[in-house]
Protein backbone atom coordinates (compact mmCIF):
# COMPACT_ATOMS: atom_id res chain seq x y z
CA UNK A 1 0.00 0.00 0.00
CA UNK A 2 2.71 2.19 0.89
CA UNK A 3 4.58 1.50 -2.39
CA UNK A 4 1.61 2.45 -4.35
CA UNK A 5 1.48 5.64 -2.35
CA UNK A 6 5.14 6.20 -3.42
CA UNK A 7 4.64 5.58 -6.84
CA UNK A 8 0.73 7.98 -7.30
CA UNK A 9 3.35 10.57 -5.21
CA UNK A 10 6.43 10.38 -7.35
CA UNK A 11 3.42 10.40 -10.66
CA UNK A 12 1.45 13.50 -9.02
CA UNK A 13 4.93 15.68 -9.20
CA UNK A 14 5.77 14.86 -12.21
CA UNK A 15 2.63 15.51 -13.74
CA UNK A 16 2.57 18.89 -11.48
CA UNK A 17 5.76 19.83 -12.52
CA UNK A 18 4.99 19.32 -16.46
CA UNK A 19 1.26 21.32 -15.89
CA UNK A 20 3.49 24.37 -14.41
CA UNK A 21 5.80 24.51 -18.03
CA UNK A 22 4.65 26.88 -20.10
CA UNK A 23 1.82 28.43 -17.74
CA UNK A 24 0.42 31.65 -19.17
CA UNK A 25 -2.76 33.31 -18.81
CA UNK A 26 -4.31 31.59 -21.76
CA UNK A 27 -3.63 27.81 -20.17
CA UNK A 28 -6.85 26.12 -19.87
CA UNK A 29 -7.14 23.69 -17.41
CA UNK A 30 -10.11 20.41 -16.72
CA UNK A 31 -9.63 18.78 -13.51
CA UNK A 32 -9.33 15.16 -13.20
CA UNK A 33 -11.10 12.47 -11.39
CA UNK A 34 -9.59 9.28 -12.54
CA UNK A 35 -6.67 7.57 -11.03
CA UNK A 36 -5.57 6.20 -14.40
CA UNK A 37 -4.78 9.31 -15.56
CA UNK A 38 -2.62 10.53 -12.36
CA UNK A 39 -0.56 7.31 -13.24
CA UNK A 40 -0.03 7.65 -16.73
CA UNK A 41 -0.30 10.89 -17.75
CA UNK A 42 -2.95 10.94 -21.06
CA UNK A 43 -5.69 8.12 -21.66
CA UNK A 44 -6.41 7.99 -25.32
CA UNK A 45 -10.55 8.13 -25.74
CA UNK A 46 -10.64 5.16 -28.20
CA UNK A 47 -12.99 5.88 -30.94
CA UNK A 48 -15.81 2.87 -30.72
CA UNK A 49 -15.51 3.89 -26.78
CA UNK A 50 -19.68 4.49 -26.54
CA UNK A 51 -19.88 0.89 -28.05
CA UNK A 52 -17.28 -0.58 -25.84
CA UNK A 53 -19.67 1.06 -23.07
CA UNK A 54 -22.69 -1.03 -23.91
CA UNK A 55 -24.15 2.38 -25.82
CA UNK A 56 -24.30 4.20 -22.91
CA UNK A 57 -22.26 7.70 -23.55
CA UNK A 58 -18.69 8.19 -22.00
CA UNK A 59 -18.24 10.53 -19.46
CA UNK A 60 -14.84 12.22 -21.23
CA UNK A 61 -14.47 14.10 -17.91
CA UNK A 62 -12.61 11.21 -16.29
CA UNK A 63 -9.99 10.54 -18.86
CA UNK A 64 -8.71 13.63 -20.36
CA UNK A 65 -6.76 16.35 -18.45
CA UNK A 66 -6.63 19.85 -21.29
CA UNK A 67 -4.50 22.34 -21.69
CA UNK A 68 -3.45 24.59 -23.99
CA UNK A 69 0.21 26.38 -24.48
CA UNK A 70 1.41 29.60 -25.53
CA UNK A 71 4.05 27.71 -27.91
CA UNK A 72 1.21 26.53 -30.13
CA UNK A 73 1.83 30.04 -32.01
CA UNK A 74 5.32 29.31 -32.27
CA UNK A 75 4.62 26.14 -33.65
CA UNK A 76 1.69 27.66 -36.41
CA UNK A 77 4.00 30.54 -37.54
CA UNK A 78 7.40 28.59 -38.12
CA UNK A 79 5.26 25.70 -39.83
CA UNK A 80 3.05 28.79 -41.93
CA UNK A 81 6.09 30.56 -42.74
CA UNK A 82 7.58 27.14 -44.42
CA UNK A 83 4.32 26.27 -46.26
CA UNK A 84 5.04 30.32 -47.48
CA UNK A 85 8.26 29.69 -49.09
CA UNK A 86 7.27 26.61 -50.21
CA UNK A 87 4.82 28.22 -52.61
CA UNK A 88 7.09 31.17 -53.51
CA UNK A 89 9.79 28.68 -54.61
CA UNK A 90 6.88 26.99 -56.49
CA UNK A 91 5.85 30.78 -57.74
CA UNK A 92 9.54 32.00 -58.90
CA UNK A 93 8.62 31.97 -62.88
CA UNK A 94 5.25 33.28 -63.26
CA UNK A 95 5.99 37.12 -62.15
CA UNK A 96 9.24 37.04 -63.72
CA UNK A 97 7.49 35.47 -67.21
CA UNK A 98 8.93 38.04 -69.26
CA UNK A 99 12.50 38.58 -67.86
CA UNK A 100 12.91 34.87 -68.08
CA UNK A 101 11.95 34.39 -71.67
CA UNK A 102 14.83 36.95 -72.62
CA UNK A 103 17.95 35.68 -70.70
CA UNK A 104 16.84 31.82 -71.07
CA UNK A 105 16.70 31.29 -74.86
CA UNK A 106 15.82 27.72 -74.47
CA UNK A 107 12.77 28.58 -72.62
CA UNK A 108 8.98 28.90 -73.52
CA UNK A 109 5.65 29.78 -71.75
CA UNK A 110 5.36 25.92 -71.77
CA UNK A 111 8.49 25.61 -69.74
CA UNK A 112 7.13 28.49 -67.60
CA UNK A 113 3.71 26.09 -66.83
CA UNK A 114 5.88 22.96 -66.70
CA UNK A 115 7.75 24.34 -64.11
CA UNK A 116 4.56 24.71 -62.14
CA UNK A 117 3.43 21.79 -63.03
CA UNK A 118 6.04 19.32 -61.74
CA UNK A 119 4.50 20.24 -57.77
CA UNK A 120 1.35 19.20 -58.56
CA UNK A 121 2.42 15.49 -60.37
CA UNK A 122 5.39 14.86 -57.87
CA UNK A 123 2.35 15.53 -55.17
CA UNK A 124 0.07 13.16 -56.87
CA UNK A 125 2.78 10.55 -57.11
CA UNK A 126 3.63 11.07 -53.18
CA UNK A 127 0.90 11.92 -51.65
CA UNK A 128 0.10 8.43 -50.15
CA UNK A 129 3.25 7.29 -49.22
CA UNK A 130 4.22 10.71 -47.38
CA UNK A 131 1.63 11.38 -45.49
CA UNK A 132 1.95 7.85 -43.88
CA UNK A 133 4.90 8.24 -43.22
CA UNK A 134 3.77 11.90 -41.54
CA UNK A 135 1.54 9.80 -39.16
CA UNK A 136 4.45 7.88 -38.35
CA UNK A 137 6.92 10.06 -37.69
CA UNK A 138 5.42 12.78 -35.97
CA UNK A 139 4.86 16.24 -37.08
CA UNK A 140 8.49 17.56 -35.91
CA UNK A 141 10.38 14.48 -38.37
CA UNK A 142 7.39 15.77 -41.11
CA UNK A 143 8.30 19.15 -40.50
CA UNK A 144 12.35 18.77 -40.83
CA UNK A 145 12.11 16.66 -43.97
CA UNK A 146 9.69 19.05 -45.54
CA UNK A 147 12.13 22.18 -44.89
CA UNK A 148 15.38 20.17 -45.60
CA UNK A 149 14.24 19.15 -49.33
CA UNK A 150 13.64 22.67 -49.68
CA UNK A 151 16.70 23.74 -49.01
CA UNK A 152 17.99 20.78 -51.64
CA UNK A 153 16.40 22.27 -53.67
CA UNK A 154 16.46 25.68 -54.10
CA UNK A 155 20.09 24.95 -53.60
CA UNK A 156 20.50 22.67 -57.08
CA UNK A 157 19.33 26.10 -58.89
CA UNK A 158 22.37 27.88 -57.62
CA UNK A 159 25.03 25.47 -59.24
CA UNK A 160 25.48 27.35 -62.63
CA UNK A 161 24.03 30.02 -64.37
CA UNK A 162 24.54 27.65 -67.70
CA UNK A 163 21.24 27.82 -69.72
CA UNK A 164 21.40 23.90 -70.56
CA UNK A 165 21.97 22.92 -66.92
CA UNK A 166 19.69 25.25 -64.80
CA UNK A 167 17.32 24.50 -66.83
CA UNK A 168 17.45 20.71 -65.64
CA UNK A 169 18.36 21.88 -62.38
CA UNK A 170 15.50 24.37 -62.74
CA UNK A 171 13.15 20.88 -63.07
CA UNK A 172 14.38 18.96 -60.02
CA UNK A 173 13.76 21.83 -57.95
CA UNK A 174 10.30 21.89 -59.07
CA UNK A 175 9.83 18.56 -58.56
CA UNK A 176 11.63 18.08 -54.76
CA UNK A 177 9.49 21.61 -53.71
CA UNK A 178 6.54 19.92 -54.97
CA UNK A 179 6.83 16.70 -52.30
CA UNK A 180 6.65 18.58 -49.61
CA UNK A 181 3.69 20.13 -50.62
CA UNK A 182 2.43 16.96 -50.19
CA UNK A 183 2.50 17.98 -46.45
CA UNK A 184 2.73 21.15 -46.00
CA UNK A 185 -1.07 21.55 -47.85
CA UNK A 186 -2.49 18.78 -45.76
CA UNK A 187 -0.67 19.18 -42.01
CA UNK A 188 -2.59 22.27 -41.14
CA UNK A 189 -5.69 20.72 -39.81
CA UNK A 190 -3.37 18.21 -37.88
CA UNK A 191 -1.36 20.89 -36.41
CA UNK A 192 -4.63 22.89 -35.65
CA UNK A 193 -6.09 19.53 -34.00
CA UNK A 194 -2.73 18.43 -32.09
CA UNK A 195 -2.23 21.88 -30.65
CA UNK A 196 -5.14 24.26 -31.04
CA UNK A 197 -8.59 24.14 -28.89
CA UNK A 198 -12.20 23.75 -30.56
CA UNK A 199 -12.81 27.44 -30.49
CA UNK A 200 -9.35 28.43 -32.30
CA UNK A 201 -9.24 25.56 -34.63
CA UNK A 202 -10.66 26.51 -37.74
CA UNK A 203 -8.88 29.84 -37.43
CA UNK A 204 -5.58 27.87 -36.92
CA UNK A 205 -6.65 25.79 -39.99
CA UNK A 206 -6.61 29.18 -42.23
CA UNK A 207 -3.33 30.47 -41.40
CA UNK A 208 -1.80 27.28 -41.58
CA UNK A 209 -3.47 26.28 -45.20
CA UNK A 210 -3.77 30.01 -46.64
CA UNK A 211 0.10 30.92 -45.58
CA UNK A 212 0.48 28.66 -48.37
CA UNK A 213 -0.81 31.02 -51.07
CA UNK A 214 0.79 34.01 -49.48
CA UNK A 215 4.00 32.27 -51.00
CA UNK A 216 2.68 33.55 -53.87
CA UNK A 217 1.47 37.07 -53.51
CA UNK A 218 5.57 37.52 -52.31
CA UNK A 219 6.65 36.06 -55.30
CA UNK A 220 5.22 39.18 -57.36
CA UNK A 221 7.29 40.90 -55.93
CA UNK A 222 10.08 39.55 -57.60
CA UNK A 223 9.79 42.23 -60.70
CA UNK A 224 11.23 44.69 -57.98
CA UNK A 225 14.47 42.72 -57.73
CA UNK A 226 14.54 41.70 -61.44
CA UNK A 227 14.13 44.43 -64.08
CA UNK A 228 11.46 44.19 -66.73
CA UNK A 229 13.30 43.20 -70.11
CA UNK A 230 13.34 46.07 -73.01
CA UNK A 231 11.96 45.15 -76.37
CA UNK A 232 15.40 44.42 -78.13
CA UNK A 233 17.59 43.08 -75.36
CA UNK A 234 21.40 43.49 -75.86
CA UNK A 235 24.30 40.79 -74.83
CA UNK A 236 24.92 43.34 -72.23
CA UNK A 237 21.51 43.49 -71.02
CA UNK A 238 20.77 39.89 -71.16
CA UNK A 239 24.17 39.47 -68.80
CA UNK A 240 22.85 41.52 -66.07
CA UNK A 241 19.40 40.24 -66.12
CA UNK A 242 20.67 36.76 -65.55
CA UNK A 243 22.48 37.87 -62.54
CA UNK A 244 19.86 39.12 -60.90
CA UNK A 245 17.84 36.05 -61.56
CA UNK A 246 20.63 34.75 -59.69
CA UNK A 247 21.02 36.40 -56.74
CA UNK A 248 17.40 35.87 -56.38
CA UNK A 249 18.26 32.00 -56.24
CA UNK A 250 20.95 32.74 -53.77
CA UNK A 251 18.01 34.49 -51.47
CA UNK A 252 16.17 31.80 -51.88
CA UNK A 253 18.67 29.25 -50.27
CA UNK A 254 19.39 31.52 -47.68
CA UNK A 255 15.94 31.56 -46.91
CA UNK A 256 15.85 28.22 -46.46
CA UNK A 257 18.32 27.71 -44.67
CA UNK A 258 17.16 29.72 -41.61
CA UNK A 259 14.11 28.02 -41.53
CA UNK A 260 15.64 24.72 -41.25
CA UNK A 261 17.86 25.93 -38.48
CA UNK A 262 14.75 27.64 -36.65
CA UNK A 263 12.70 23.90 -36.98
CA UNK A 264 15.81 22.38 -35.95
CA UNK A 265 15.92 24.53 -32.79
CA UNK A 266 12.83 23.94 -31.80
CA UNK A 267 9.57 22.32 -33.31
CA UNK A 268 7.82 19.50 -30.77
CA UNK A 269 5.85 16.70 -32.19
CA UNK A 270 2.74 17.45 -29.59
CA UNK A 271 2.43 19.06 -26.49
CA UNK A 272 2.56 17.40 -23.01
CA UNK A 273 -1.17 17.35 -22.40
CA UNK A 274 -4.50 17.99 -25.78
CA UNK A 275 -5.82 21.15 -26.13
CA UNK A 276 -9.29 19.62 -26.70
CA UNK A 277 -11.46 16.67 -25.84
CA UNK A 278 -12.01 15.52 -29.34
CA UNK A 279 -8.19 16.07 -29.54
CA UNK A 280 -7.42 13.05 -27.05
CA UNK A 281 -10.13 10.56 -28.95
CA UNK A 282 -7.82 7.93 -30.68
CA UNK A 283 -7.68 8.07 -34.44
CA UNK A 284 -8.59 5.67 -37.06
CA UNK A 285 -4.97 4.05 -38.46
CA UNK A 286 -3.98 5.47 -41.61
CA UNK A 287 -5.40 2.46 -44.05
CA UNK A 288 -8.66 2.48 -42.09
CA UNK A 289 -9.00 6.46 -42.66
CA UNK A 290 -8.60 5.97 -45.83
CA UNK A 291 -11.16 2.87 -46.71
CA UNK A 292 -13.92 5.49 -45.00
CA UNK A 293 -13.42 8.39 -46.61
CA UNK A 294 -13.54 6.37 -50.01
CA UNK A 295 -16.79 4.94 -48.98
CA UNK A 296 -18.34 8.47 -47.71
CA UNK A 297 -20.20 9.95 -50.31
CA UNK A 298 -20.42 13.24 -48.53
CA UNK A 299 -16.17 13.23 -48.46
CA UNK A 300 -16.42 13.22 -52.25
CA UNK A 301 -18.49 16.09 -52.52
CA UNK A 302 -16.78 17.99 -50.36
CA UNK A 303 -13.38 16.89 -51.60
CA UNK A 304 -14.64 17.73 -55.47
CA UNK A 305 -15.61 21.24 -54.20
CA UNK A 306 -12.14 21.99 -52.64
CA UNK A 307 -10.44 20.31 -55.22
CA UNK A 308 -12.12 22.15 -58.43
CA UNK A 309 -12.68 25.44 -56.96
CA UNK A 310 -9.19 26.06 -55.53
CA UNK A 311 -7.25 23.14 -57.49
CA UNK A 312 -7.77 25.85 -60.42
CA UNK A 313 -7.46 29.19 -58.86
CA UNK A 314 -4.48 28.29 -57.06
CA UNK A 315 -2.28 27.59 -60.14
CA UNK A 316 -4.21 30.02 -62.35
CA UNK A 317 -2.10 32.64 -59.86
CA UNK A 318 1.16 31.47 -61.25
CA UNK A 319 0.71 32.11 -64.51
CA UNK A 320 -1.35 34.51 -64.24
CA UNK A 321 0.56 36.95 -66.41
CA UNK A 322 -0.18 34.30 -69.86
CA UNK A 323 -4.12 35.56 -69.68
CA UNK A 324 -3.78 39.36 -68.64
CA UNK A 325 -0.65 39.55 -71.53
CA UNK A 326 -2.97 39.54 -74.46
CA UNK A 327 -5.41 42.16 -72.58
CA UNK A 328 -2.37 44.51 -72.66
CA UNK A 329 -1.32 44.18 -69.10
CA UNK A 330 2.35 43.24 -68.79
CA UNK A 331 4.83 42.00 -65.62
CA UNK A 332 5.10 45.15 -63.94
CA UNK A 333 1.40 45.82 -63.53
CA UNK A 334 -0.02 41.96 -63.37
CA UNK A 335 2.65 42.55 -60.59
CA UNK A 336 -0.11 43.96 -58.40
CA UNK A 337 -3.20 42.46 -59.77
CA UNK A 338 -1.34 38.91 -58.24
CA UNK A 339 -0.06 40.56 -55.22
CA UNK A 340 -3.38 42.33 -54.49
CA UNK A 341 -5.11 39.25 -55.52
CA UNK A 342 -3.39 36.95 -52.72
CA UNK A 343 -3.37 38.93 -50.05
CA UNK A 344 -6.89 39.76 -50.06
CA UNK A 345 -7.70 36.18 -49.99
CA UNK A 346 -5.45 35.62 -46.74
CA UNK A 347 -7.17 38.45 -45.11
CA UNK A 348 -10.54 37.06 -46.18
CA UNK A 349 -10.14 33.29 -45.35
CA UNK A 350 -8.43 34.82 -41.92
CA UNK A 351 -12.10 37.14 -41.42
CA UNK A 352 -14.51 33.63 -42.11
CA UNK A 353 -12.43 31.21 -39.91
CA UNK A 354 -12.88 33.63 -37.28
CA UNK A 355 -16.53 34.57 -37.72
CA UNK A 356 -16.89 30.74 -38.21
CA UNK A 357 -14.82 29.98 -34.49
CA UNK A 358 -17.75 31.83 -32.95
CA UNK A 359 -20.57 30.94 -35.27
CA UNK A 360 -19.91 27.32 -35.81
CA UNK A 361 -22.63 25.15 -37.61
CA UNK A 362 -22.91 26.84 -40.99
CA UNK A 363 -20.20 25.86 -42.74
CA UNK A 364 -22.18 24.72 -45.94
CA UNK A 365 -24.29 27.45 -46.49
CA UNK A 366 -21.18 29.91 -46.02
CA UNK A 367 -19.26 27.97 -48.50
CA UNK A 368 -22.38 28.02 -50.84
CA UNK A 369 -22.85 32.05 -50.44
CA UNK A 370 -18.53 32.58 -51.00
CA UNK A 371 -18.10 30.29 -54.21
CA UNK A 372 -21.26 32.22 -56.19
CA UNK A 373 -19.91 35.64 -55.03
CA UNK A 374 -16.79 34.30 -56.39
CA UNK A 375 -18.20 33.17 -59.53
CA UNK A 376 -19.92 36.50 -60.18
CA UNK A 377 -16.85 38.10 -60.44
CA UNK A 378 -15.09 36.03 -62.78
CA UNK A 379 -18.16 36.35 -65.13
CA UNK A 380 -17.21 39.96 -64.82
CA UNK A 381 -13.63 39.31 -66.13
CA UNK A 382 -14.88 37.14 -68.78
CA UNK A 383 -17.26 39.65 -69.91
CA UNK A 384 -14.15 41.86 -70.00
CA UNK A 385 -11.90 39.54 -71.59
CA UNK A 386 -13.88 39.07 -74.49
CA UNK A 387 -14.74 42.20 -75.19
CA UNK A 388 -18.06 42.60 -74.25
CA UNK A 389 -17.63 45.05 -71.94
CA UNK A 390 -14.99 47.94 -72.36
CA UNK A 391 -11.97 46.64 -70.50
CA UNK A 392 -10.19 48.93 -68.23
CA UNK A 393 -7.39 48.06 -65.48
CA UNK A 394 -9.60 48.87 -62.74
CA UNK A 395 -11.96 46.94 -63.59
CA UNK A 396 -9.93 43.92 -64.15
CA UNK A 397 -8.14 44.78 -61.05
CA UNK A 398 -11.31 44.53 -59.04
CA UNK A 399 -12.97 41.41 -60.81
CA UNK A 400 -9.87 39.07 -60.51
CA UNK A 401 -9.11 40.07 -56.74
CA UNK A 402 -12.87 39.99 -55.63
CA UNK A 403 -12.75 36.13 -57.59
CA UNK A 404 -9.65 34.99 -56.04
CA UNK A 405 -10.19 36.33 -52.76
CA UNK A 406 -13.88 35.16 -52.38
CA UNK A 407 -13.06 31.58 -53.14
CA UNK A 408 -9.88 31.41 -51.33
CA UNK A 409 -12.04 32.49 -48.20
CA UNK A 410 -13.76 28.97 -48.50
CA UNK A 411 -10.83 27.56 -48.46
CA UNK A 412 -10.58 26.68 -44.23
CA UNK A 413 -14.60 25.90 -43.93
CA UNK A 414 -14.09 23.08 -47.01
CA UNK A 415 -11.16 21.97 -44.41
CA UNK A 416 -13.33 21.64 -41.35
CA UNK A 417 -15.87 20.58 -43.08
CA UNK A 418 -13.91 17.81 -44.03
CA UNK A 419 -12.65 17.14 -40.93
CA UNK A 420 -16.37 17.03 -39.46
CA UNK A 421 -17.63 14.61 -41.79
CA UNK A 422 -14.76 12.28 -41.37
CA UNK A 423 -14.30 12.28 -37.78
CA UNK A 424 -12.51 10.35 -36.16
CA UNK A 425 -10.28 9.62 -39.43
CA UNK A 426 -7.04 11.76 -39.00
CA UNK A 427 -6.89 14.97 -39.52
CA UNK A 428 -3.86 14.44 -41.70
CA UNK A 429 -5.72 11.78 -43.46
CA UNK A 430 -8.49 14.09 -44.06
CA UNK A 431 -6.03 16.93 -46.01
CA UNK A 432 -4.19 14.80 -47.73
CA UNK A 433 -7.71 13.21 -49.67
CA UNK A 434 -8.99 16.65 -50.14
CA UNK A 435 -5.69 18.40 -51.14
CA UNK A 436 -4.82 15.31 -53.11
CA UNK A 437 -8.09 16.30 -55.42
CA UNK A 438 -7.05 19.30 -55.27
CA UNK A 439 -3.70 18.67 -56.96
CA UNK A 440 -5.25 16.13 -59.89
CA UNK A 441 -7.32 19.09 -61.00
CA UNK A 442 -4.17 21.38 -60.90
CA UNK A 443 -2.12 18.74 -63.03
CA UNK A 444 -5.05 18.54 -65.35
CA UNK A 445 -5.31 22.25 -65.99
CA UNK A 446 -1.65 23.41 -66.56
CA UNK A 447 -1.03 20.31 -68.68
CA UNK A 448 -3.86 22.15 -70.98
CA UNK A 449 -1.21 25.03 -71.19
CA UNK A 450 1.60 22.67 -73.39
CA UNK A 451 -0.73 22.71 -76.04
CA UNK A 452 -0.33 25.43 -78.20
CA UNK A 453 -2.59 28.11 -78.62
CA UNK A 454 -2.93 30.89 -80.46
CA UNK A 455 -5.90 32.76 -78.80
CA UNK A 456 -4.32 34.34 -75.99
CA UNK A 457 -5.55 31.31 -73.68
CA UNK A 458 -9.11 32.79 -73.77
CA UNK A 459 -10.63 28.92 -72.81
CA UNK A 460 -9.07 29.95 -69.35
CA UNK A 461 -11.85 32.59 -69.01
CA UNK A 462 -14.29 29.74 -69.16
CA UNK A 463 -12.89 27.65 -66.61
CA UNK A 464 -12.38 29.93 -64.08
CA UNK A 465 -16.39 30.26 -64.23
CA UNK A 466 -16.89 26.78 -63.74
CA UNK A 467 -14.42 26.00 -61.68
CA UNK A 468 -16.66 28.31 -58.83
CA UNK A 469 -19.76 27.30 -60.03
CA UNK A 470 -19.39 23.51 -60.57
CA UNK A 471 -19.40 22.59 -57.23
CA UNK A 472 -22.11 24.50 -55.98
CA UNK A 473 -25.21 22.07 -56.86
CA UNK A 474 -23.72 18.68 -55.24
CA UNK A 475 -23.34 20.89 -51.69
CA UNK A 476 -26.95 21.33 -51.78
CA UNK A 477 -27.03 17.46 -51.64
CA UNK A 478 -24.48 17.65 -48.79
CA UNK A 479 -25.95 16.42 -45.07
CA UNK A 480 -23.45 18.22 -42.32
CA UNK A 481 -22.18 16.65 -39.56
CA UNK A 482 -20.55 18.24 -36.60
CA UNK A 483 -19.56 15.03 -34.46
CA UNK A 484 -15.73 16.56 -33.38
CA UNK A 485 -17.43 19.70 -32.93
CA UNK A 486 -19.93 18.28 -30.58
CA UNK A 487 -17.81 16.09 -28.43
CA UNK A 488 -16.16 19.42 -27.31
CA UNK A 489 -19.22 21.19 -27.11
CA UNK A 490 -20.79 18.34 -24.67
CA UNK A 491 -17.68 18.53 -22.28
CA UNK A 492 -17.75 22.46 -22.52
CA UNK A 493 -21.71 22.07 -21.52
Amino acid sequence: MSSSSSISSKSSSKLESTLKDDCDQDDKFNAVSSADMMSSGILLIPPDATAASGGKEVDVDEFVQTKTYLRRFWILAIFSFVSTFMCLTWNTWGPITQTALKVFDNWSEATIATYANWATISFVIFIVPMCYAAQILGLRLSALGCIGLILLATALRCITPDPAVFTIMCHLCAFINGVTGTLLLSLPPMIAAVWFPADERTTATAVGSLMNQMGSAMAYLEPLLVTQPSHNVTEIEREELRDEIMNLMYGYVGIAAVLFLAILAYFPAKPPLPPSISSSVERFDFMKGIKEIGRNPSMWIVGFGYGFSFGILAVWVGVLNLTLEPLGILQDESMWIGLTGVLASCIMAFVSSIITDHLYGHLKVTIIVLLCSSCSCFIWFFLLSLGYIPMSYTQVFISVVGGLSLQYASVPLFFELAVEIAYPTPEGVTGAFITGLFNLVSTIFLTLYLIPDDTGYKWVNYVLILCTALPVPPLFLLREKYERHNTDQAKAE
